[in-house]
């Protein structure tokens, strides 16, 4: 399900052992960050077609996929934020697009907010921290005792929680389950899962620090911003993008139907095809 026809690479950022993807090797640097206790994996249906025109960065997130756990375990969006600024210190990207999906999304804006002057274009898809409003599944994760939850979870509750993400169950593989209940399962992921979900959000939404330093701060975005979200999208309110339409100056709002909260596999082909009018317009 995974095969790519490229190789992991890793390099040490303050000591923390990286994994990403780099393709392509002509035009626009464009940078992939996943979602929420995901990995680069969640990018191989776009990373080959975008790199035909495009520098495409694909970075396994502190503590997820093959990425090491950040120095003193530390989650919130600020970190996070300056984490993704060391990656692109490293490799010499001073202008870049951004695609993030769901708490990637999230990572994205704060990091839109604090370094406006490398980010040209924004891609949100499924974002979190796009409004107040946040799926009950989020927020209940919060509570102490899911981290034992996750740590008995079965595959077969694993298969079904994947499943509810996607417009059509069916397209989940056993492949794809497979691959990511060993992920979820690890104690690298499941901490980043869990602690990166309890350092920007509780049982009431999100934090106080995140409405403040992105949602309240959305009206200063200066980069042009593509929104893409699954009209069956039951995991972030929708609600969210009409409050962000209203912040967000001449932000572009694509809906996919028939689709959930994984456009960028779902739907694929058009989402890369909006990606690619978007940064190559």
């Amino acid at each position: 399900m995974f095969s790519v026809p490229w190789e992991d690479r890793f390099f040490l950022i303050n000591g923390t052992r990286v994994r990403y993807w780099e393709v392509g090797a002509t035009g626009e640097a464009i940078l992939f960050i996943h979602g929420l206790g995901g990995s680069i994996e969640q990018w191989a249906a776009n990373a080959a077609a975008l790199s035909r025109m495009h520098r495409v960065y694909c970075l396994d997130m502190p503590g997820c996929g093959k990425s090491d756990p950040p120095t003193g375990n530390n989650y919130p969006l600020e970190s996070l934020s300056r984490f993704l600024d060391l990656f692109t210190e490293a490799k010499e990207l001073h202008s870049f697009s951004l695609v993030g999906l769901s708490m990637g999304g999230a990572i994205c804006l704060r990091y839109a907010l604090d370094y406006p002057h490398k980010v040209r274009r924004l891609v949100l898809a499924g974002s979190a921290a796009l409004g107040r409003r946040m799926a009950p599944v989020f927020r209940v994760l919060t509570l102490p005792l899911m981290g034992g939850f996750i740590c008995l979870l079965s595959r077969g509750r694993f298969s079904a929680f994947v499943r509810s993400m996607v417009f059509d169950p069916s397209i989940i593989s056993e492949d794809i389950i497979d691959f990511y209940y060993p992920l979820i399962k690890s104690r690298s992921t499941r901490r980043a899962f869990l602690r990166t979900l309890n350092a920007n959000c509780t049982i009431f939404g999100l934090r106080k620090e995140v409405r403040q330093k992105v949602i309240e701060r959305l009206g200063d975005l200066k980069q042009q911003t593509l929104i893409i979200w699954g009209r069956q999208d039951r995991h972030m309110p929708v609600a969210n993008v009409h409050e962000a339409l209203h912040k967000i100056s001449g932000a572009k709002l694509v809906f996919f139907d028939q689709c959930a909260h994984n456009p960028q596999f779902e739907k694929a082909e058009e989402f890369n095809r909006a990606v690619e009018e978007f940064i190559g317009n």
